[in-house]
């Protein structure tokens, strides 16, 4: 007797409030080309960063631009805030985690200075990569081009 293992799926919450984009239409050809993976990016309103996954962080670039997380289903999501941000060397970001924590999805993890970064010619995009793209099956979004918030579930990721 040949048994179906039940699909699992992981829920993607929004990284911030703002427009929900898809990952093709940000304006950076790296993402938009999904050559780092699958996902999406949200046009901030403010610039408070949330957790889009339940997991662990296991990454913090020095730079503070970017946080790998990792969900317990093995899911690897990148959290990149803004385009080009690497360029500023931390400045304009606060952490609220720190390597190895525990996140909660919807979790308060990063603070960007949108004015800041807008001043230095930087475009404030939050992008969320699944780096792993080839371990899942599909990748759902939810209200493509509305306002989201940061409680608000707006994928899921089909393993």
């Amino acid at each position: 007797m040949l048994f179906k293992r039940k699909s699992k799926s992981v829920e993607l919450y929004s990284v911030g409030n703002g427009d929900l984009i898809d990952i093709i239409d940000v304006k950076d050809q790296v993402f938009s080309s999904k050559l780092m993976g699958e996902g999406f990016a949200v046009l901030p309103s403010d610039g408070n960063i949330f957790s889009p996954i339940e997991g662990d962080v296991v990454s913090i670039f020095n730079t503070k631009h970017a946080i790998g997380l990792r969900s317990k289903n093995g899911i690897e999501i990148l959290v990149h805030m803004g385009l080009d941000t690497v360029e500023l060397n931390g400045e304009g970001f606060e952490l609220f985690i720190s390597e190895n924590e525990k996140v909660a999805a919807g979790q308060h993890i990063a603070k960007m200075d949108l004015d800041l970064i807008k001043s230095k010619g930087k475009q404030t995009d939050i992008i969320v990569v699944v780096t792993n793209s080839s371990e899942i099956k599909d990748l759902s979004l939810f209200n493509l081009g509305n306002n989201v918030n940061n409680s608000q579930i707006v994928g899921q990721i089909d393993l």
